[in-house]
Order: structure tokens, then C-alpha cells, then sequence
């Protein structure tokens, strides 16, 4: 197992040893020498913690990245099989999938029967809905392309009517309508999904 141990810089003490070699380069290279991919750890782990953090949540976010990083190391041949590809785009879609790996595990574990979509996404919660219920909707929203995500909130989350949504985002209230529409079916394809499995 890798483990990275920062200096107080917030730096693995290698950056020198490193300065100008590529991310891919270090890539390749990680396979034989394990100092590559600690560099690659110490480039990007701020990156990576944002984003795992913005999917599974920031309690979870240090265990999403553990796993993205084992799994890169195990597939380390898939990144080889695309020549020419940037280890930034990869490693980041490594991370985003266990991410949500992360998030759909946790929803399988939340019990949810009564298919009441604004139950699970909306802020006006009944008494009994449990704080986890709320979470898997805070990250199911999360999940939802910008534009319909902003707009649930608003009108799920902060109770809004149509024309304050439209003021406050100034756009048309028919294009609120839309956003609604879809967002509220790219949900219910979500939780489709995650209750398949």
C-alpha cells in the first residue's frame, strides 16, 4: 500500500526531483517506482478532494480518494491503452466514478419505499425523515447537471414559486418549467438505478 506523508510545506519533499516531468510521465513511471505516483498524489490530491468531496460529501471524501488512488494503481493498464491521453482527464474520471460508487453504496443502505420524489429531494421534510435521507437527497441533487440542480434547490430546498426562481436566476419562467421538468427526471432515472442494484 502507498501512503504519502506530507512535510509541513504540504509538499513529499521529491517536487525537485520531479520539477518538469510530466503527469503522464510519472504515470508510466509509477508502475516501477512507487516515489512517481507519491508526486502525483501530492500534484493533485487538492484537486481530488474537491471533487470527491463536492460528490460523496467532505466525511467521506478522504475515503472516496483512498480507493481512487488503489484503483489506479490496479488499472494502471487502462490508462496505458490510451495513447496520448491526458492523466489529469483519467485520473479525475477515476476519481468522479468512485465518487459515485461512494454515493450509490450509501443509498442502497437508506431505506426508501414510498417513491415520493419530493420527499427525498425536497427541503420541507416530514417529521420522520431521517437526517440520512436528506443527505442521499443534498447528493443526488449534487449529481444533477448545473442548471436543473440550481433550480431544484430553489424550488425543492428553498420553497421558491416559479417567478421568484426566474428573477433570482433571470431566465424566463417557462425555461424554469423545463429545468424543473428534467431535473425531476434525471432524478427519478437516478434512484431507478440505484434501486435496480
Amino acid at each position: 500500500m502507498l501512503i504519502v506523508k506530507l512535510n509541513s510545506a504540504g509538499t513529499n519533499g521529491l517536487e525537485n526531483q520531479f520539477l518538469g516531468v510530466s503527469d503522464e510521465d510519472l504515470f508510466f513511471r509509477s508502475e516501477k517506482e512507487r516515489e512517481c505516483f507519491a508526486e502525483l498524489v501530492v500534484r493533485h490530491h487538492g484537486k481530488f478532494l474537491g471533487l470527491a468531496a463536492r460528490i460523496a460529501g467532505y466525511q467521506n471524501a478522504e475515503d472516496v480518494l483512498q480507493d481512487a488512488f488503489v484503483r489506479m494503481m490496479t488499472f494502471h493498464h487502462r490508462f496505458h491503452s490510451y495513447p496520448g491521453s491526458s492523466f489529469l482527464n483519467w485520473a479525475w474520471m477515476v476519481v468522479r466514478n468512485s465518487a459515485l460508487t461512494h454515493v450509490e453504496k450509501a443509498a442502497r443502505q437508506v431505506p426508501y419505499e414510498d417513491g415520493r420524489l419530493e420527499d427525498l429531494i425536497g427541503g420541507r421534510e416530514p417529521e420522520d425523515k431521517s437526517v440520512e435521507l436528506r443527505q442521499l437527497g443534498e447528493k443526488i441533487l449534487a449529481l444533477l447537471p448545473r442548471e436543473y440542480e440550481s433550480v431544484m434547490q430553489c424550488r425543492y430546498w428553498d420553497d421558491l414559486g416559479l417567478e421568484e426562481i426566474a428573477r433570482g436566476l433571470k431566465i424566463p419562467v417557462g425555461t424554469v418549467k423545463s429545468r424543473l421538468f428534467r431535473g425531476r427526471m434525471h432524478v427519478a432515472r437516478l434512484l431507478r438505478r440505484l434501486t435496480a442494484r
